[in-house]
C-alpha cells in the first residue's frame, strides 16, 4: 500500500495522498492565497454594495461588475478550486487507502457547486447553498478521519503545532533565526494575520529545527515549551494587561488636570471642537436641517470610493450631528417640554446628497411592513440602509 500510494505534500498534485496535518496547511495556505488574489473584487463589492441584503445576493453585483473584474473573480475561483480538490483528492486516497475516482470526483463537484454559489442569484441559488452545506460536512469529515497510509507512517517532531509560534509570530521567529514570521509585521492589521499566525504554528517546528539544527531532541522540545508558555502567558495576559494599565494611567492624569488646571476643560472642549470640525468637513460639504428633514452634501467623486461600511458610518455621524443641533436649537428656545432628540429620533429624516446637483445618495428607511412573516421583516431590515452611486 506504502509503496503505490506515496505522501505528497505539495500545495498542487492530484498524486499520492496527504495527512490531516499537511491538508489543513495547505488549506491555510490556500485561504491566504486567496484573500490577496480575491483582493481587487472585494473592494469592488465594498465600494457597490447598496443595501445590507446585497451581502447575501453577490450575484446580483457580480453580474453588474465590468468584463475584467468577472474574468478576474472567475479566474481567482477556478485557481482556488483547483488547488483545493487536488488536496481533497489526495485526503480521499489517504481515508481510503486506495483511489476512488467516482467518490473524489463526486467530492469535488460539491465543492465546485458550492464554490459557484458566490455567483447565484435567485432561486437556483438555494440549490448551491444545499451544496455548501453537504461540503461542510465532507470537510469534518475529511478533517476528523484517520488516513490508512499516514496513520502508519513514523511519527515526525516537527508535525506538532507550535504554540510559541502561534502566539509569538515575528517575535518567536526572531529567537529561532527564523524570519518568515516577519511577514506578520505587514499583515498584523489584515484579515490574513490569524491564517498567517496558523502557519506560523504549523510551521514553527520544521523552522526553528531547521535553522538552529539542534543535536539533543529533547532540549529542543524543552526550549519550544518554554517559548509556548512565555509568548502564550505575554499574549493572553500580560499584553492586556499592559494596555489596562496605560488607559488607567491616562485616565488618572486626565482627572488630575481637570481637578488642577481650571483651564483643562476649555482646551478639552476645543479639541472636541476642532476635531469635529476637521471630521465634518471630510466628509461633508454643507449641511440643512429642516424641520422635517437633515440634508448633507457631500462630494460625489468622494461618494462613490466609499464602502458600504464607511457610507453607513457617514450617515451615522450625519445623524448624530443633526441630533446635537437639534437639541442646541431646542435648548436656546428653553421649551419647557423639550424633546431630547437622538441618532435614533434623526436617522429616519436624515439623507444624502450629491453636493453638484441635489441627487439623493444615502437614506436609511425603518421597516414599514406590519406583517408577522419573520422573512419579510428580516428582508427589510436589511435593505433598511439605502445607497446610491453619484451619476
Amino acid at each position: 500500500m506504502l509503496k503505490t500510494l506515496k505522501v505528497n505534500t505539495k500545495l498542487y498534485s492530484f498524486d499520492g495522498v496527504i495527512s490531516r496535518y499537511d491538508f489543513f496547511l495547505n488549506y491555510l495556505y490556500i485561504v491566504l492565497i486567496s484573500s490577496f488574489v480575491n483582493l481587487p473584487y472585494q473592494i469592488y463589492l465594498g465600494r457597490h454594495i447598496t443595501s445590507l441584503s446585497d451581502l447575501f445576493n453577490f450575484g446580483k453585483i457580480f453580474l453588474t461588475a465590468p468584463i475584467g473584474m468577472q474574468l478576474w473573480q472567475l479566474i481567482t475561483v477556478i485557481l482556488v478550486s483547483v488547488l483545493f480538490c487536488s488536496n481533497i483528492f489526495r485526503r480521499l486516497n489517504d481515508i481510503n487507502g486506495k483511489v476512488s475516482s467516482n467518490v473524489n470526483i463526486l467530492c469535488a463537484a460539491i465543492y465546485l457547486i458550492s464554490a459557484l454559489s458566490f455567483f447565484a442569484q435567485g432561486a437556483i441559488s438555494y440549490l448551491f447553498y444545499l451544496c455548501i452545506l453537504i461540503n461542510l460536512f465532507i470537510m469534518l469529515y475529511l478533517f476528523s478521519k484517520k488516513g490508512a497510509v499516514t496513520s502508519k507512517c513514523p511519527p515526525n517532531n516537527n508535525k506538532k503545532f507550535n504554540w510559541g509560534a502561534f502566539f509569538g509570530t515575528w517575535i518567536w521567529g526572531l529567537f529561532n533565526k527564523s524570519y518568515i514570521p516577519l511577514f506578520m509585521l505587514i499583515l498584523f492589521f489584515t484579515p490574513a494575520s490569524l491564517t498567517f499566525a496558523l502557519i506560523c504554528g504549523f510551521k514553527g517546528n520544521e523552522w526553528a529545527f531547521k535553522n538552529k539544527n539542534p543535536k539533543y531532541i529533547n532540549k529542543f522540545n524543552s526550549s519550544q515549551r518554554k517559548q509556548a508558555i512565555i509568548f502564550g502567558v505575554l499574549a493572553v495576559f500580560a499584553l492586556p494587561c499592559l494596555l489596562l494599565g496605560l488607559f488607567a494611567a491616562l485616565f488618572a492624569k486626565f482627572s488630575y488636570e481637570i481637578q488642577n488646571d481650571p483651564e483643562f476643560s476649555q482646551k478639552i472642549n476645543y479639541y472636541v471642537y476642532t476635531t469635529k470640525n476637521n471630521i465634518y468637513s471630510e466628509y461633508f460639504v454643507n449641511h440643512e436641517i429642516l424641520e422635517n428633514e437633515n440634508r448633507f452634501y457631500v462630494q460625489p467623486n468622494k461618494w462613490n470610493n466609499f464602502s458600504f461600511s464607511d457610507k453607513t458610518k457617514i450617515l451615522d455621524m450625519a445623524s448624530n450631528l443633526a441630533a446635537e443641533e437639534r437639541n442646541k436649537m431646542a435648548s436656546d428656545q428653553n421649551s419647557v417640554n423639550r424633546v431630547m432628540y437622538t441618532k435614533s429620533s434623526e436617522i429616519s429624516r436624515t439623507k444624502i446628497y450629491n453636493a453638484q446637483n441635489r441627487e439623493l445618495l444615502g437614506e436609511f428607511i425603518y421597516p414599514q411592513t406590519k406583517s408577522s412573516d419573520f422573512k419579510e421583516i428580516f428582508n427589510e431590515v436589511l435593505n433598511g440602509y439605502k445607497f446610491y452611486n453619484a451619476t
